[in-house]
């Protein structure tokens, strides 16, 4: 995506899955984009069409990480998450894995003071979107119900997809 020119950042579900969220200037929010299944704007895809248990899902772009869970759970499903990531992250909670997160982000320079500003501001509209996902959760779409279109039938059963 950045070798065209889009504003990109990689995803990683740290339960095995990788894809991409891609700035929009004209939306002002990131879109998921899978490349591999060939979706875009389809976040709910993993827990409602492939039935994940999503655990932590963090997004890397050029100066920061942010948490991005929220956008990729299922509406309903925050409480049996936040479960799950502290047995995963070893009894951590949401809160300290939270402050890591901030820490390291104060260990990343920023160049400078416009770029700086452009991420503050990215920051606090993907808060509001995500407390507002909370509030008014989205209708069902039937897109996102469709499950995983790439790997092998045998493979995808096995994985409970």
């Amino acid at each position: 995506c950045r070798a065209i020119g889009f504003e990109a950042r990689y995803i990683l579900d740290l339960t095995d899955h990788v894809w991409t969220e891609i700035w929009s200037g004209e939306q002002h929010r990131w879109l998921h984009a899978d490349p591999c299944e060939k979706k875009l704007d389809r976040p709910l895809m993993y827990a409602k069409g492939w039935g994940k248990k999503l655990i932590a899902v963090f997004a890397f772009d050029r100066c920061q990480v942010s948490d991005v869970t929220r956008r990729y759970l299922a509406p309903g499903s925050v409480a049996a998450c936040s479960e799950r990531r502290i047995v995963h992250f070893g009894g951590l909670s949401e809160n300290e894995i939270k402050n890591q997160v901030y820490r390291a982000r104060l260990d990343i320079s920023v160049q400078n003071d416009t770029w700086f500003s452009t991420i503050r501001e990215r920051q606090e509209t993907e808060a509001i979107e995500f407390c507002q996902a909370l509030e008014n959760p989205t209708a069902d779409d039937v897109n996102d119900e469709q499950g995983r279109t790439t790997g092998d039938a045998e493979w995808i059963r096995s994985r409970g997809e």
